[in-house]
């Protein structure tokens, strides 16, 4: 199976609602992650993306951000390592499938 690619009008939309709502000049440190999955699950709604791909993406952001949490790392101090980090978590400790684990990476 491929990789996850994200449709060029919601990447449009995302980044238009970060300078509508001067996210891109906050201070990532500053920034509530829990306010931004809202943001993000907002903007696939306004998309009409369907019910069922709203509740995938909240519960893969959910799983990272308490990944985050429990590791007591930011969001603006995740690396490539955090991802490599947490990507094994998700394959050896939760067992989750590669193709379930590339989904909630895209």
């Amino acid at each position: 199976m491929g990789a996850y690619v994200l449709p060029m009008d919601l990447i449009n939309l995302s980044n238009a609602e970060l300078n509508e709502n001067n996210l891109a000049e906050t201070n990532p440190a500053e920034l509530d992650l829990s306010e931004l999955v809202q943001q993000w699950i907002s903007a696939l709604t306004r998309l009409n993306l369907s019910v069922h791909t709203r509740k995938a993406y909240h519960r893969d952001l959910c799983q990272f951000t308490v990944f985050l949490s429990c590791h007591s790392v930011a969001i603006n101090e995740v690396t490539h390592h955090t991802l490599r980090q947490f990507s094994a978590q998700r394959l050896e400790v939760d067992r989750i499938s590669s193709s379930s684990l590339q989904r909630e990476l895209s």
